[in-house]
């Protein structure tokens, strides 16, 4: 009685996490870099009806990723309308299916109460909770390497020629979500486990692996093949680039779309810590504690099947990007679902575990109080909404250019509107040719003296931009 009662915590807890992060979903704007530009590169399939090639702008592709991210958002927008709500849903629709699929999966490996727990540690944690609302490409792989790593466990465990080939179907779904690293992240740990568990004969007697190999042939290759024809040379970027010299050389200098993550090879544990908090903090004294009463050798023989499957799940995602010249804390994603598990198997039936919920609680709470707490504010300045929406609202009939760099929200915001000029001499040009225009600088460029004209009229700064009115 005291397990189901808990239960009810726990699913309050889940509950009320979910609740606060969907009401979230359009509470702040899409910040720069990347929320803003997958965002635009949405709108633009969207707009465009080109749903084959994923670009910056029209004209401009963005060969840095699959499209099935940009297809979810532009699906979305389009029978929504383009808001923060409309790119944020399919995200948080994609975390929710996750849970689902993480409390089946942990109900079938131990009770309903821990099912509970792993599901609200995968959304209370700071890595699982950001992602499932922020416009990136990383929940619908997280999505797809977990229904892979389930589907291969009941295919094998269960003999289920259907859970078979949803695995298949995983592949695929990784695969135009992320690529081959989809593959890297599931594969690996399935060749350990078949290996220690000298298993090799099950992978071929009970995987249909012909038909789900062809499978996975039909529904992923296709797109990289019209990719490649609509626009040369995406296949050499995407795989040679992307994936082999971005993963090698941390000072890779080829990134089309931005720079490269260089961080100190080994920081991808520093970002496990973090991204896995409060839980993983939890894990640590926990595992502390039962080492210092339990023997290597009795604990070794106290483990299961599944743990041994669940460990390699978890510890080869931060294994693999430890080698990594260019790395993000999302790039831990995949192990979180096997890291919620273990936790909550770890855990006995005795209420103080409750407790626990209060640390799980907070990034939550901190998300509600955004407003109160001037979170919003700072996060407007990582964004061209408020500059876009001035323009707009003031000036509509106004023509607006930005120099320089071109931010990707006011792409965003200003629905493709906006113009972007690279220099001075070229807005200078441009400028002439009308009678007043808005143009949006960054202070260091000095535009009034750049343009040469004292018929600049300084209608303030939004973050890192000012804004003239010039004839």
């Amino acid at each position: 009685m005291k397990g189901i009662n808990s239960g009810w915590w726990w699913l309050a807890a889940v509950v009320i996490v979910l609740i606060i992060r969907f009401t979230s979903l359009s509470m702040y704007p899409l910040t720069d870099t990347t929320e803003a530009r997958y965002g635009e590169i949405a709108r633009v399939m969207a707009s465009s009806g080109n749903w084959i090639t994923p670009q910056l702008e029209p004209g401009v592709p963005f060969w840095a990723k699959p499209p099935l991210s940009f297809w979810q958002g532009a699906i979305s927008v389009t029978l929504l309308g383009t808001s923060e709500f409309a790119l944020r849903l399919p995200v948080f629709l994609n975390i929710l299916t996750l849970l689902v699929l993480v409390y089946g999966f942990s109900r079938h490996l131990c009770d309903h109460r821990r099912a509970l727990i792993c599901t609200f540690i995968v959304i209370s944690s700071v890595v699982g909770f950001v992602t499932s609302g922020a416009v990136m490409t990383d929940s619908a792989m997280m999505l797809a390497t977990t229904l892979a790593m389930i589907s291969f466990w009941y295919a094998i465990e269960q003999n289920s020629r259907r859970w078979g080939y949803c695995f298949f179907l995983a592949l695929a779904i990784g695969f135009l979500a992320k690529g081959p690293v989809a593959w890297v992240l599931t594969g690996v740990p399935i060749v350990l486990w078949l290996t220690l568990g000298r298993r090799w004969g099950d992978l071929w007697s009970k995987l249909p692996v012909l038909s789900g190999s062809s499978l996975v042939i039909i529904l992923a290759l296709p797109w990289f093949l019209l990719s490649e024809l609509q626009t040369p040379g995406f296949l050499n970027y995407f795989f040679v680039g992307e994936h082999f010299q971005r993963f090698l050389d941390s000072g890779w200098t080829g990134d089309r779309y931005g720079t490269a993550h260089a961080e100190p090879r080994g920081t991808i544990w520093l970002f496990t810590l973090v991204a896995f908090a409060p839980w993983s903090i939890v894990a640590i004294c926990l595992g502390v504690a039962r080492l210092a009463k339990i023997r290597s050798r009795s604990l070794a023989g106290s483990l299961s099947s599944v743990h041994y499957y669940l460990g390699i799940w978890c510890l080869w995602p931060p294994l693999f990007f430890t080698f990594a010249g260019n790395i993000l804390p999302t790039y831990v994603l995949p192990a979180l679902p096997a890291f919620a598990i273990l936790l909550a198997m770890a855990l006995n039936h005795s209420r103080k575990w409750l407790l626990l919920i209060v640390p799980g609680l907070l990034m939550p709470t901190v998300v509600a109080l955004a407003s109160p707490l001037g979170l919003t504010d700072r996060i407007e300045q990582r964004t061209q909404r408020a500059l876009i929406q001035y323009a707009l609202t003031n000036y509509p009939d106004l023509p607006l250019a930005y120099v320089g760099k071109a931010p990707h929200s006011a792409r965003f915001y200003s629905r493709g509107s906006a113009l972007f000029f690279p220099d001075t001499d070229t807005v200078s040009k441009w400028q002439k040719n009308h009678e007043v225009v808005l143009i949006a600088a960054t202070p260091g460029i000095g535009l009034p003296k750049a343009l040469n004209t004292e018929s600049a009229e300084y209608l303030g700064r939004w973050n890192s931009h000012h804004l003239y009115k010039v004839r």
